[in-house]
This record gives structure tokens, C-alpha cells and sequence, in this order.
């Protein structure tokens, strides 16, 4: 297949992932899509998600949002300047996302559903569909397990090896005047 290994160098890299997805716009305005890491060839118009409402844009997925990127139309009032790209964004904490067996003659789809909004997607293969759903769900779950507390790593021995000391001393001490106080 195309692309290659990248995504699994550790840290937030493993949750980061772009490249070109189809998504389809939806009548209510707004819709959102996600990024995978890798090299993706170009195919024609028609041969995927050209035609039928269906756009070809670039996403990135990084830190528990999928960022999807358009350009800016003359027409339409925007911060930007026409030509110039837009950049969207999806939180990913409140998504869920699920493969789409069928979509009217297109293949490979998936959809992000937020409570406020559907994104239909396209990947450009099944194994690209298989990647961003993965990556999406991962960085959906690592999203929620960070909201359990502020520590998302153990000590090292880079923070001087006495991390364990400080919190010992400081549960005697306020047990010492608990017991004083009595």
C-alpha cells in the first residue's frame, strides 16, 4: 500500500494523522472530517468522491481535534481572504465515529457524528478508511481517559527522583495536626 509506518513514533505523534479525505457537505451548512498521516496519491474527480456534493479536502488529526482545511470563496464573507484556506475544526471529545457500509456509489466511507453534526467521509482505499477510523477512535479514547486527571505520565527520573518524598511529607504533616487538633 502507499504511505508507511508513520504514526506509531510515540507520544502525541501516535494520535496525529493527514492526508486527503472526501467529505460530503451537508444541507445544514456545516460539517467536519478527520486526517490521517501518509502519502496519498492523487485520483480522478470522478473515480472516488468527485461530483455529488462530495469535496476533496485536506485533514489533520492531532490532539483529540480533526482539523479539515477548504479554501475561501469570493462570495462568501470569512476572516480570510478568498483563495486563502479555511481551517475548521471538530472536537473530537463529544464524537463518535463509524464505518458507513453504503453510501450511494461511493466506497470506503465513514462518518464522524457529533450531537450537532453528521461528517460524512470518504477515504481513497479500504485500508485508508481502516487507518482513519483507528486513529479517530484512539484519539477519541485518549481524549476522554486525559479528562480523569491532570498526571498523564508516570515521574521520571528527569523530575530529581524525589517525586514520591514531597506527597509523604505533606500526608504526616496534615495528619500530625489532625491528631494535634484533637
Amino acid at each position: 500500500g502507499l504511505g508507511g509506518g508513520g504514526g506509531s513514533s510515540g507520544g502525541g505523534a501516535a494520535h496525529r494523522k493527514e492526508g486527503y479525505l472526501f467529505k460530503k457537505s451537508s444541507r445544514a451548512g456545516r460539517s467536519r472530517t478527520a486526517s490521517l498521516a501518509g502519502q496519498v496519491s492523487k485520483i480522478p474527480p470522478n473515480s472516488l468522491g468527485g461530483g455529488d456534493g462530495w469535496k476533496r479536502l485536506w485533514f489533520v488529526l492531532e490532539g483529540g481535534q480533526l482539523h479539515y482545511y477548504k479554501h475561501v470563496k469570493p462570495h462568501k464573507p470569512s476572516a480570510a481572504r478568498p483563495g486563502e484556506m479555511s481551517e475548521r475544526v471538530i472536537n473530537l471529545l463529544i464524537c463518535s465515529v463509524h464505518p458507513r457500509a453504503r453510501e450511494k456509489g461511493k466506497r470506503f466511507c465513514f462518518e464522524v457524528v457529533s450531537p450537532y453534526n453528521s461528517y460524512a467521509l470518504q477515504a481513497e482505499s479500504e485500508a485508508d478508511r481502516t487507518e482513519w477510523v483507528e486513529a479517530i477512535r484512539a484519539a477519541i479514547e485518549h481524549s476522554i481517559f486525559s479528562l480523569e486527571g491532570p498526571v498523564r505520565h508516570p515521574p521520571t527520573a528527569a523530575d530529581g527522583g524525589e517525586s514520591e518524598a514531597p506527597p509523604g511529607r505533606l500526608r504526616r504533616a496534615a495528619s500530625d495536626e489532625a491528631v494535634g487538633s484533637l
